[in-house]
């Protein structure tokens, strides 16, 4: 009894469907719609054949992996023979940061160790002046 309910539903659910299926195909031009996927189609292809001339191009302007791995090797053969490890003395490399404008950082060391002997002698002449106030009341 329960099969046959459900098989029932299911056609009447199928029958509304057709209808629906029958609407949309009347509002829809299907020789029109064939048409725009055939264009689109076309150019699609068009857009693929463009980028591959394209990468081509770009990749005989530019070189292509063997010059890199030709590169990679003369890069290192240079490396070797004046002695430098990328690998090896990464870990001993300096932390602390490095300054860009070598004028700001003789401006930073100098003008320090000035202004601290200026500083003391100006200090020395209030503690004279000071005293020479204190003297004289």
């Amino acid at each position: 009894m329960q099969t046959m309910k459900t098989q029932h539903e299911m056609g009447l659910a199928m029958g509304k469907m057709t209808k629906a299926m029958k609407r949309m195909n009347k509002k829809m031009n299907v020789t029109t719609i064939s048409k725009i996927v055939q264009e689109f189609e076309m150019e699609n292809e068009k857009a693929e054949v463009t980028q591959e001339l394209m990468d081509d191009a770009i990749g005989d302007a530019f070189g292509n992996e063997e010059d890199e791995e030709e590169e990679d090797a003369i890069v290192a053969q240079v490396l070797d023979e004046i002695g430098v490890s990328l690998t090896g003395d990464i870990a001993s490399a300096p932390t602390a940061p490095v300054r860009s404008d070598p004028v700001e950082t003789a401006k930073e060391h100098a003008p320090q160790a000035v202004a601290a002997d200026a500083e003391d002698s100006a200090v020395n002449d209030l503690e004279a002046r000071l005293n020479n106030l204190r003297r004289g009341n």
